[in-house]
C-alpha cells in the first residue's frame, strides 16, 4: 500500500491592488495630543486607565510616559494616581518630586499637623517642611507642640 503525501499549495503573495491591513501606531506618548491626554486626565481618568486606552489603540505607551507629558505642560498630578507599590521617584538627596505649596503647607500646619506628619505626606524631610513654613512667615512651634511640655510626646 503507497502513502500519498499531502499537497502543499504554494504561498499565494497578497494581491497589490487588495484591501490594505492598517498599521498600528509605532508611536509613542508624544504623538498623543497633550490636549486630548489633559482632557481625559482631567476628566478623571487615571493614568493607568488612559495608558490602557492607547495601548489598546495602537500606540506604545505607559502611565509614566504619559505621567512625565502632563507634568510638563504643568498639569498637577493627583498623589492617589500612583499605584500602592511605586516608590516615589527621587529628586535631589533623596527627597520626592512633590511640588510643595508653601500655603497649603501652612493650612495643613495650622489645622494640627506636624511637621514630621507633612514630612511622610510629602514625602520630605521635616527640616525642609520647617524651613518651606518659616519663609513664608509661620510660627513654628516647640517641640511637644500641642501635647504637652517640650520633649514630651
Amino acid at each position: 500500500m503507497t502513502r500519498l503525501r499531502p499537497v502543499i499549495p504554494p504561498p499565494v503573495a497578497p494581491p497589490v491592488d487588495g484591501p490594505e491591513i492598517p498599521e498600528l501606531h509605532r508611536s509613542g506618548a508624544t504623538d498623543i495630543p497633550i490636549e486630548e491626554l489633559a482632557e481625559r486626565y482631567q476628566d478623571g481618568a487615571t493614568l493607568a486607565e488612559i495608558a490602557s486606552l492607547y495601548t489598546s489603540l495602537g500606540y506604545r505607551v505607559s502611565p509614566e510616559e504619559i505621567r512625565r507629558r502632563l507634568i510638563a505642560v504643568g498639569i498637577q498630578i493627583r498623589l492617589n494616581d500612583r499605584p500602592a507599590d511605586a516608590a516615589p521617584r527621587l529628586g535631589r538627596r533623596g527627597t520626592a518630586n512633590v511640588p510643595l505649596s508653601a500655603e497649603e503647607l501652612a493650612e495643613r500646619y495650622r489645622a494640627g499637623a506636624s511637621l514630621d506628619d507633612l514630612a511622610i505626606l510629602y514625602r520630605c524631610s521635616a527640616p525642609r517642611i520647617r524651613r518651606i513654613l518659616a519663609r513664608a512667615g509661620v510660627e513654628i512651634q516647640r517641640r511637644g507642640g500641642r501635647n504637652g511640655k517640650p520633649g514630651q510626646s
